[in-house]
């Protein structure tokens, strides 16, 4: 039950990682239950990024006590969080169904072409007997309808490339805002330094040799 998890009175630090002259504390999200709502809406990286946002930020980070319990802090940032993620969700899905559509209108065109195209000969073929060259009106009919239809594949094959770099460029861009927001709330540290728990190496800190010269 995940009212009971962000209210259980168990949760406990799991994580003390102890690095000369440095302490880093993960900790167990325990939202009060009071949020269990507003929770619901949010993926688990989100809700992580949140509470580790809130316990570690530059200027007035909460203690865990005041993260688990209820704070205006809390909610505005869960209500803002939600905001953009529902926003990116409906871009998602916007995305999804242009794309979709102009394929499914790329399709039908070929297949009414393709009927057409039966129809056409069809249509032709009673009179194809005072034609001295059956073949030859056959083989202009069919050149005829691929070039259109080739000319008609061609402009939507270009209209859904063009769906793909605009979505492609608003990936680049939210992706981009995002890691610019990790490295300001100190979340990517957070993750570099689970990084060199895991793999056992301790990786050099690129800011302080940059400060350096």
């Amino acid at each position: 039950n995940s009212t009971n998890f962000y209210n259980s009175k168990n949760a406990k630090n799991i994580w003390n990682i102890r690095i000369p002259g440095i302490f880093y504390y993960i900790n167990i999200m325990n939202f009060h239950e009071h949020y269990s709502e507003l929770l619901k809406k949010l993926p688990p990286s989100i809700k992580k990024n949140i509470w580790n946002r809130l316990i570690s930020r530059v200027h007035n980070p909460l203690s865990e006590e005041q993260t688990s319990s209820i704070h205006s802090d809390i909610e505005s940032l869960l209500i803002s969080k939600i905001d953009k993620y529902a926003k990116k969700k409906n871009l998602q899905r916007r995305s999804k169904l242009i794309l979709d559509h102009s394929r499914s209108n790329l399709d039908q065109t070929e297949i009414n072409l393709k009927s057409n195209l039966d129809q056409t000969e069809i249509n032709l073929r009673p009179n194809l007997q005072v034609i001295n060259s059956e073949d030859e009106i056959n083989a202009r009919v069919k050149e005829s309808t691929q070039e259109t239809l080739n000319s008609i594949k061609q402009q939507k094959e270009v209209e859904c490339n063009q769906i793909r770099l605009d979505m492609a460029l608003k990936s680049r861009n939210l992706f981009e805002h995002i890691l610019k927001k990790y490295i300001r709330d100190g979340t990517i540290y957070n993750l570099i330094h689970l990084l060199e728990e895991a793999d056992g190496t301790r990786y050099p800190d690129i800011s302080r040799i940059v400060k350096k010269n």
